[in-house]
């Protein structure tokens, strides 16, 4: 049996994803800061909102992922969709702390303000050029993240940010309008929380 060798687009091609979608490199900022609002808002610390929003976020789309996190956080209950792994995600890590997989504790990290935290979703795999369960085959996470790390050194950026930007880039390429993570929205009234549909 041969083994198949898996080729990811490179470092160069990154890059030019990255610097196509520069306008979203922040966006782990603005959602951090969203969740900050958010949290003090329903009273819950900081860091369990970011840990249910990225626990729950497998699969869904960011409107989606609000919508679960929020109602999960106010009443301790999961919308009627949410999938049966993704419950018992939560609960193992309402038991033990822990947050289990790659895309999710990294997910986790950067809303946290981890700039070194790197994301590798549905998204990053179409970036790649790869199928997306082949990302929790750790020689090829590994390489992926080495790669966005180069790529944050060229450009001078986080790799957070720069996985941030490829991210909102591939999604335009797809023809979609990347979401951003709007939980909060100012009025002249105070601020008003949004629940996502």
């Amino acid at each position: 049996m041969t083994k198949r060798t898996i080729k990811l687009r490179s470092v160069n091609h990154i890059v030019k994803l990255a610097v196509k979608g520069e306008d979203g490199r922040d966006w782990y900022t603005f959602a951090a800061a969203q969740i900050k609002i958010a949290a003090q808002m329903i009273g819950v610390p900081f860091e369990r909102f970011c840990d249910i929003m990225s626990v729950l976020s497998p699969r869904v789309s960011v409107k989606r992922n609000i919508r679960f996190a929020l109602r999960y956080l106010k009443d301790g209950t999961f919308a009627h969709d949410v999938m049966t792994p993704i419950r018992a995600s939560v609960n193992h890590y309402e038991i033990t702390g822990e947050i289990r997989g790659p895309k999710t504790s990294a997910f986790a990290a950067a809303l946290k303000g981890d700039e070194n935290a790197i994301v590798l979703d549905v998204w990053m795999a179409v970036a790649f050029g790869v199928d997306q369960a082949l990302f929790s085959r750790k020689p090829i996470h590994v390489e992926a993240c080495k790669r966005i790390k180069r790529a944050a050194k060229i450009l001078g950026w986080t790799p957070c940010q720069v996985q941030a930007a490829v991210w909102v880039a591939t999604v335009r390429r797809a023809g979609r309008t990347p979401s951003i993570m709007e939980l909060v929205v100012p009025t002249l009234f105070g601020n008003f929380l949004i629940e996502a549909a």
